[in-house]
């Protein structure tokens, strides 16, 4: 398996873990370094990604103190994110 891939779900299954914690905080740290850890090439030529959008929303709600809602969409991106990279780097949607 991929080395990025398999940081980025280990930092995945870490937020998850820390989410059902409740502390959401470390949830949304974790998040971003399973984000940082699929990088920028990502993404499938000719693929439309809203996952940029989603990202600056979520950042936006977390400055606002919405954790709840910063972390749900930290996870969809992170989500959007593993799907294209496995297609892209590995040949599956994961």
């Amino acid at each position: 398996m991929d080395t990025r891939l398999e940081t980025a779900r280990r930092h995945q299954n870490e937020a998850q873990a820390a989410q059902t914690r409740g502390d959401l905080k470390q949830t949304l740290l974790l998040l971003d370094q399973a984000i940082g850890a699929l990088g920028d090439d990502y993404r499938p030529p000719h693929t439309i990604d809203d996952s940029p959008m989603k990202l600056t929303l979520s950042k936006i709600e977390q400055e606002k103190d919405r954790l709840e809602t910063a972390t749900a969409l930290r996870h969809a991106v992170l989500e959007s994110r593993l799907g294209m990279y496995a297609e892209r780097h590995c040949g599956t949607d994961r």
